[in-house]
């Protein structure tokens, strides 16, 4: 009787450090999508100050855009990805 109430509480605590580390990851991703976006915006408005003058060509406006789509998406993954695994939604976790 022992042993099979050990072994439930055991699967239990394994199912939420899944869960947690589930949580932690899709929280990077949301954290490294902010991040891309903010460098994304910051190279958008800010060109003169931080670009050199040779980096300056059309190409530059697009590749900020870019970027702050990439970071959007990786955002957007990350909160619906940490959203599901706090609901333990297999449907929200499985569709990113």
């Amino acid at each position: 009787m022992l042993a099979c109430l050990l072994t439930t509480i055991n699967i239990v605590a394994v199912i939420i450090i899944i869960i947690i580390a589930t949580m932690l990851l899709w929280f990077m991703l949301q954290i490294l999508g902010c991040v891309v976006f903010g460098i994304g915006v910051f190279l958008n408005v800010d060109q003169l100050s931080f670009v050199p003058e040779v980096f300056l060509t059309p190409l530059l406006g697009i590749s900020c855009g870019l970027i702050v789509t990439a970071g959007v998406i990786a955002f957007l993954i990350g909160f619906i990805g940490c959203f599901g695994a706090y609901l333990q939604s297999e449907l929200a976790v499985l569709a990113v």
